[in-house]
């Protein structure tokens, strides 16, 4: 059945559902993150890669003034991952970020987009900042802290799930 599919649909289906998610997602952002076109002169870029196609994912990345944002939607929750345009590919999740950079936002998921919409608009210059010479350095070794912290929490989870099975 899978092969079936592949052959005789996936070919042209699988994008044209990509292209439609993203493009509606893409929507909502503009619709509920307005101040960042209007202010920061935000346009959306072509994405680097093409997730694939499930339910509700989505990909819309944005050039908003010298930050990179990448939205990501799966069943619901939002992702926001952000870079600075002279190293796009260094991306970090925002309210990581921003916990870092100690502003009084903690780690989160956000659901519906519109809970980014507050965050973004009153951190704009915080991430911004965040990424300047003088301080990415000192900003990057805190995030790998907490990724390493992370990764850790992983293993353990992944080990305990193991164990009881």
């Amino acid at each position: 059945m899978d092969s079936g599919y592949a052959l005789l649909f996936s070919w042209w289906l699988d994008k044209r559902l990509v292209n439609a998610s993203n493009r509606g997602f893409a929507a909502d952002i503009r619709k509920h993150l307005p101040f960042l076109f209007e202010q920061y002169g935000a346009r959306i870029l072509p994405n680097d890669q093409e997730p694939p196609p499930s339910f509700d994912f989505a990909l819309v990345t944005i050039l908003a003034g010298d930050l990179v944002l990448r939205f990501f939607r799966d069943r619901g929750t939002v992702t926001v991952r952000v870079s600075s345009t002279s190293a796009p590919d260094n991306s970090h999740e925002l309210s990581t970020l921003l916990s870092v950079v100690d502003v009084g936002v903690e780690r989160r998921h956000f659901s519906p987009l519109l809970d980014v919409a507050p965050v973004l608009r009153s951190h704009m210059g915080d991430l911004r900042q965040a990424f300047s010479v003088g301080r990415y350095g000192h900003v990057k070794e805190q995030l790998s802290e907490i990724s390493q912290h992370d990764e850790v929490i992983r293993q353990q989870w992944e080990r305990e799930i193991n164990r009881r099975t």
